[in-house]
């Protein structure tokens, strides 16, 4: 469950600076901006959601079986995609 709850509150997060982009009077599309900057957004903040559920189970799984390995994944995809989109 704490996959879901980081997943939830990365994408409430996620929300607040969308809306807050928006709000603005016609700040997106404007200044070379893409038009699709919220349909985007909105998928960026769901693949993150989703992997942070992934990334909850995995590790739950590595430290039950006791396999470094999974717990050593989840940290390097973790940090390579956070550095991705940072």
């Amino acid at each position: 469950m704490s996959g879901l709850g980081f997943g939830l509150m990365n994408s409430a997060f996620a929300l607040m600076n969308i809306l807050t982009d928006h709000i603005g009077p016609g700040t997106v599309g404007l200044k070379g901006d893409s038009h699709y900057f919220l349909l985007v957004s909105s998928l960026t903040a769901l693949a993150f959601t989703l992997l942070n559920v992934a990334w909850s189970v995995i590790m739950s799984q590595s430290v039950e079986k006791s396999d470094k390995r999974l717990a050593i994944i989840v940290l390097v995809s973790h940090l390579l995609v956070t550095s991705v989109v940072s």
